[in-house]
């Protein structure tokens, strides 16, 4: 088990490497504004895969090392993942409220956590028809609500929409 995920770790590893050796090529090109924002957004998704691997790599391997415990403001913490994510609302009309006190701060590993809750986010943005999405927490739970009656639901909402695998 541990010899297939050094290999996979290699397999991940790789293609992310050459995307980065890319981008590095293209920063010394001379590029127009919008080409260069693009690219920054490519080198950001990079950076962010490269993250999520090596969390993930890191639980398969069940390492004995920690992860870096922060203090995070619970509330910006999930704004910013909302913010991050608005572009796979499928709905104008659904809204999602992050109703978490501003105060709250928690310690706590935060790339697992980010994970997790981009997921939980992601899939709440992307298969809600319509209404509120609700996000609460105190200092022990995150509760994601989507209160929604069954005359709000619209049968043909998930026809063209492609499941992923989620956290498998």
């Amino acid at each position: 088990e541990r010899s297939f995920v050094r290999c996979l770790s290699h397999e991940l590893r790789t293609p992310m490497a050459v995307v980065s050796a890319a981008l590095d090529i293209l920063d010394n090109k001379e590029m127009d504004g919008s080409f260069r924002a693009k690219t920054k957004k490519i080198r950001e998704a990079n950076v962010e895969m490269i993250e999520i691997s090596d969390t993930l790599l890191k639980i398969w391997l069940a390492q004995e090392t920690r992860f870096q415990e922060e203090t995070l403001n619970i509330h910006s913490f999930l704004d910013s993942i909302i913010n991050d994510n608005l572009y796979v609302k499928r709905n104008a009309k659904t809204t999602i409220n992050n109703t978490i006190p501003a105060h709250i701060q928690i310690s706590i590993e935060k790339q697992p956590l980010l994970i997790i809750l981009t997921n939980i986010v992601k899939n709440s943005l992307q298969y809600t028809s319509g209404g509120e999405i609700f996000l609460k927490a105190d200092r022990h739970s995150i509760t994601v609500t989507n209160p929604t009656s069954p005359s709000q639901r619209n049968d043909n909402d998930n026809d063209n929409i492609e499941y992923g695998f989620g956290l498998g």
